[in-house]
């Protein structure tokens, strides 16, 4: 038996050792939840514990079951009394991958105690989030089949990714032909998490790959809606899902090919005062301004936020005119949102203007129409007129308040009548200072709870029964206040067609660091504030938004209007307190970081074709971008490498090896060889 030492200070301030009884502990915890996450696994990664009784420092290794190669378990020798610890997977590459929520906590008596079995993610109990589900991947390759690509008879197509089920990323299911050109095969997976399934088309000849898919990763995140609508085999009470049928090439099949690219955008409402306090954003070493860089990088929107008669006055409509027409100095075009505040309005704060206090309900609508229309008017007439308009800035709970509020007891029919009395004020007020339709901004209502569809539901049924006139659906997500992707994903799969209009996330962010530069407490500083899957490092960051584009992209009829993250240029600056300097786009120093580049490889869709021995890449246009740089690498692992340059959307390549990656880079000004 191991015997424990510590050490107890006398009042003479001499140290005397002191002996603890060590008592044996059996811990026990289940894997399924980051196993289905493709963050375990059992063949190579192995699970440990940590501890306050060791100071967090030394490894308490555990045992992976034989018989469960999703469970570990083993005895540890820990002192009388509270301990507090946590699961550790040791990933095979040398990670640590540390459990999230808080420490668990145990209390050790003087006999052997043996606790039950845990989750290693405090969040993986639920029995939905490891439940078992069917699904059914699709591919249309009539692209692949009419290039040569694809020979049906002596070849396959494969589905690999991450998860075991699919060979990670080395050998994975044959899918069959299930129609014309179209490829399919229903998989079960034993257990899956609310984390997305990464995965690629692959066409293969004895197991080995010839023709990967080009872009990035394709990710989907399960939804667990009970569907099992298939007859047998598949009526078996498990949950199924279909998903859309995908093109192997990328372009979207039928006349879908050329859609809209997505909007990428950014609020920088901080950059003018963070400017005046001298606040440097750098570039491969080179300070920049921050609205050029955003725009080179490919962000089109710019938002800014508008105040009525702040006491800082960074906010109030001149300082946001000036800041608009530097944004589309930069090529930017502009996302207005009217706080109708003379502070921040959010869901916890939505105050009435002081010039509007103590008024009627009638004549506060009729103070917001003419409010509305006569700052859009200040725009028009400095020449930058927005193109969006925000009427509202994350009204959940009303706006105006208490006029207008209509939580909890204010959730009543009068209430709900005065708040869309307001709302119809302020698109009326649009209207005013547009009266062209064709030159008139769309009109945005936007709520904070991104993943809350009921709450959602009843918002916008109310709009819609008051008859306002609006036409864009706004929402903000933010995990660590709002939930996980799955529930973000069936509400974005709902909102759009229930109310037939395009849905744009306004607002979202995620940390690089979980590291902090000043005093002010950050918005996320825990583990167990992140989504599995997605670690505070920059390349998590990346893969975050990555995923938000893909669940925008895949919003049928194109209603996936864009993204727009909330302050990603914010850095410490001194007299100005900063709780979110690790969600930032740039680092500590203010040097960029991967995700400031999130929207150029993705711009344009890919298709790849074969013609006499080269490759012929052909790609969507992309809207402003003047040429295309293509690159190319033979492994996922080397450096791109410039394979040619373009002003058309298409380039003849010579073959280069039995497996090569290609991305398309838009760029804003002419092609230079």
């Amino acid at each position: 038996m191991i015997q424990w030492i510590t050490l107890r200070r006398l009042a003479s301030g001499l140290l005397l050792p002191a002996v603890l009884a060590a008592t044996p502990v059996r811990l026990d915890v289940r894997l399924a939840g980051p196993a289905s996450c493709g963050l375990f696994d059992p063949g190579s990664d192995s699970v440990i514990a940590r501890s306050s009784a060791e100071g967090w420092a030394q490894d308490l290794p555990l045992q992976v079951l034989e018989e469960d190669s999703l469970r570990a378990s083993g005895w540890v020798d820990w002192p009388t009394g509270g301990v507090e610890y946590k699961f550790v997977i040791q990933q095979a590459g040398g990670g640590l991958l540390w459990e999230g929520g808080e420490n668990r906590w145990l209390e050790v008596g003087a006999d052997s105690l043996q606790t039950p079995p845990a989750w290693f993610d405090h969040d993986s109990t639920a029995a939905s989030q490891l439940a078992p589900l069917q699904v059914h991947f699709r591919v249309d390759v009539q692209a692949l089949l009419a290039s040569g690509a694809f020979d049906s008879a002596s070849q396959q197509i494969e589905i690999r990714g991450g998860h075991s089920l699919l060979g990670g990323w080395q050998e994975g299911p044959v899918l069959q032909e299930i129609d014309e050109g179209v490829y399919g095969r229903w998989l079960t997976f034993p257990a899956l998490a609310d984390c997305p399934l990464e995965y690629k088309f692959v066409v293969s000849q004895d197991g080995e790959a010839l023709v990967w898919e080009s872009g990035e990763d394709r990710s989907w995140v399960p939804l667990f809606e009970g569907l099992d609508q298939h007859p047998g085999p598949f009526g078996d009470g498990i949950e199924d899902e279909e998903l859309p049928l995908a093109c192997f090439d990328r372009v979207a099949c039928g006349e879908e090919a050329l859609a809209a690219p997505l909007l990428l955008g950014a609020d920088l409402s901080f950059v003018p005062r963070q400017q005046a306090l001298g606040v440097q954003w750098r570039h491969e070493g080179q300070a920049r301004d921050p609205l050029q860089l955003f725009r080179e990088q490919g962000w089109r929107v710019q938002r800014l936020r508008l105040w009525h008669t702040p006491s800082d006055p960074w906010h109030d409509l001149e300082h946001t005119v000036t800041a608009a027409l530097s944004g589309q100095a930069a090529g930017m075009e502009l996302l207005l949102d009217f706080h109708y505040s003379d502070t921040w309005a959010d869901p916890g704060h939505q105050d009435t203007p002081q010039a509007w206090a103590g008024l009627s309900p009638a004549a506060m609508a009729d103070s917001l129409r003419a409010y509305t229309a006569s700052c859009l008017q200040a725009f028009i007439d400095a020449g930058v007129p927005p193109r969006w308009v925000q009427l509202g800035n994350e009204i959940d709970n009303g706006m105006c308040w208490p006029t207008g509020a209509v939580s909890g007891e204010n959730d009543t029919p009068q209430q709900w009548a005065q708040l869309m009395a307001l709302l119809e004020g302020a698109s009326l007020g649009v209207e005013d200072a547009f009266p062209d339709p064709e030159e008139r901004p769309q009109r945005v209502i936007h709520l904070a709870f991104g993943t809350n569809n009921p709450g959602c539901r009843q918002f916008y049924d109310q709009v819609g029964s008051a008859g306002l006139a609006w036409e864009i659906i706004g929402l903000s997500y933010y995990p660590w206040w709002h939930g996980g992707l799955s529930e973000l994903q069936a509400n974005m799969m709902d909102l759009p067609q229930r109310y037939e209009r395009p849905l744009w996330l306004v607002e979202s962010n995620y940390p690089w660091t979980l590291d902090w530069q000043d005093d002010t407490n950050n918005f996320v500083g825990t583990e167990g504030q992140l989504l599995p899957g997605y670690p505070a490092t920059p390349e998590g960051q990346l893969a975050f938004f990555r995923s938000l584009l893909t669940l925008l992209r895949s919003i049928p009829e194109g209603r996936g209007l864009g993204l727009c993250l909330w302050e990603p240029a914010w850095l410490v600056a001194e007299g100005m307190s900063n709780p979110q300097e690790n969600l930032a786009l740039f680092d500590f120093a203010g040097n960029s970081l991967p995700a400031l580049f999130l929207p150029l490889p993705e711009a344009p869709q890919l298709a790849i074709c074969y013609t006499g021995g080269q490759l012929l890449l052909e790609w969507a246009p992309v809207a402003g971008a003047s040429s295309y740089r293509v690159e190319s690498r033979e492994g996922a692992e080397m450096p791109w490498a410039d394979a040619g340059c373009t002003a058309s959307t298409h380039l003849l390549l010579p073959l280069a090896g039995d497996q090569c990656f290609y991305r398309v880079l838009s760029q804003l000004d002419e092609c230079q060889p």
